[in-house]
């Protein structure tokens, strides 16, 4: 079972607890963060099962982020308004951030191309 932060996926609670710890941006900020991922999502169809030919939720947020005229949107919020929103999801190898020595991973989604 993967938790969410505001980095992404995390394996264990431990990690999951230190990434909140780490994280400064406040409750409505996040909260406004899931909107906005929410309000995109809206536009998006679903696929049968997750989509690992897509970007992952990264590049995702990013394109969110972009739709919104540059409005942040954090992976983190990204990946809380698809687990609201009910898009499958599935962990990146961590291969994906294994190169900033983090140890939060991305997911593939269920979302069509």
């Amino acid at each position: 079972m993967s938790r969410i932060s505001v980095d992404g996926l995390h394996q264990t609670a431990e990690q999951c607890r230190a990434a909140w710890d780490r994280e400064t941006s406040s409750d409505q900020k996040l909260e406004t963060m899931i909107a906005l991922a929410d309000e995109w999502l809206k536009l998006c169809t679903r696929s049968r099962s997750v989509n690992r030919r897509l970007r992952s939720s990264f590049g995702l947020s990013k394109i969110c982020s972009r739709w919104h005229d540059g409005k942040r949107v954090l992976n983190g919020p990204f990946l809380m308004a698809c687990h609201r929103a009910g898009y499958e999801m599935e962990v990146q190898p961590p291969k994906f951030v294994a190169k900033i020595g983090r140890d939060d991973a991305n997911a593939w989604i269920s979302i069509a191309a």
